[in-house]
């Protein structure tokens, strides 16, 4: 009778390790589809670990209760289905940091041109301005350049200048009782 009882303990250890593993795939995609629902819009990598363990709690898997072993490659296959996104957080918040200097700078470009005209060079007020908005010295015309195409006023900083000299010069001439007619920005 022992051998029959052994027998069948073997038995059902081999039906349970057949189930076990018959049912893997079915915990991985459990566990893929619990971190996906966290995480609609993906999961950035660096979150992956977290994730797993929430998901863990929730939907524990027979290999939480297992080895180290078998821990490690169940969380490696759940990796291999998870949608990850890429972490654009740093290029994101580099573009709005250039974003809001280029309006700043747009605002001083035209505060700037509109105190000194028709004679001045607005550049004489601009520059330091922008050196404090942390835009190097050799760039200063590229980002004034920028910051006007991005305001859609010109295509260009002397462009812009240019344009407003026009515009302005002949009324500045009747209340002045002026002759300027020559656009230095030209």
């Amino acid at each position: 009778m022992s051998n029959n009882l052994y027998m069948r303990q073997i038995m059902e250890s081999i039906s349970r390790a057949q189930s076990i593993n018959e049912g893997y795939e079915d915990r991985v995609d459990a566990m893929v589809s619990q971190i996906s629902r966290n995480n609609p819009d993906g999961l950035l990598r660096k979150s992956f670990d977290q994730e797993f363990k929430t998901a863990l709690s929730m939907v524990n898997p027979v290999e939480a209760r297992g080895s180290e072993q078998a821990l490690r490659d169940f969380k490696k296959d759940v990796m291999a289905k998870v949608e990850f996104r890429r972490d654009t957080t740093s290029a994101d918040s580099k573009r709005e940091r250039v974003n809001q200097v280029l309006d700043r700078l747009a605002n001083i470009i035209g505060d700037a041109v509109g105190n000194s005209f028709p004679d001045g060079d607005p550049f004489d007020a601009i520059y330091p301005q922008a050196r404090r908005l942390g835009i190097p010295a050799d760039d200063v015309l590229s980002w004034l350049d920028r910051a006007v195409k991005k305001a859609g006023i010109a295509k260009s900083y002397h462009d812009y200048l240019a344009d407003m000299w026009e515009d302005n010069i002949q009324h500045f001439n009747q209340m002045n009782g002026t002759d300027y007619d020559r656009n230095p920005w030209r």
